[in-house]
């Protein structure tokens, strides 16, 4: 369910950090495991799996930081394209495509022609970004 979350709403603060909490827990619950049985491979590659997935939940909460960022800049200067393009690099990295794209549209509004823009909007696909709880 919380998986789904994160696809809906590539944006939701909480769900990150609720996933993360999970993770850790999953994580301990690994390296008792593994003192269990330190002889065995299987404990070592599932502590390694749960070590890679909260580095990217932790990624992704640092992603927002710098979101959240981008979001003060553009309060002050809402037309920079400069600010628009990285709040949109920001967005897709996060899955959050819709919005990237509202991001770009406007760049291209002020300047159609802007090769980056288009480029780059050109780029994104559905689906791609995000978390991969892999």
């Amino acid at each position: 369910m919380l998986f789904a979350t994160l696809r809906s709403d590539p944006l939701k603060r909480e769900s990150y950090q609720t996933l993360y909490g999970a993770l850790a827990v999953r994580r301990s619950l690994e390296q008792r495991d593994l003192k269990a049985k330190p002889d065995a491979a299987a404990p070592y590659f599932k502590l390694a799996v749960s070590a890679r997935s909260l580095a990217e939940v932790s990624r992704f909460l640092t992603l927002l930081d710098a979101r959240d960022s981008v979001e003060l800049a553009l309060a002050k200067e809402p037309d920079n394209p400069e600010y628009l393009l990285f709040a949109a690099h920001l967005e897709a990295d996060l899955g959050a495509i819709d919005e990237a794209k509202a991001r770009l549209d406007r760049i291209l509004k002020a300047n159609p022609g802007d090769q980056t823009a288009l480029e780059f909007k050109d780029s994104l696909k559905p689906g791609m970004g995000g978390f991969s709880g892999k």
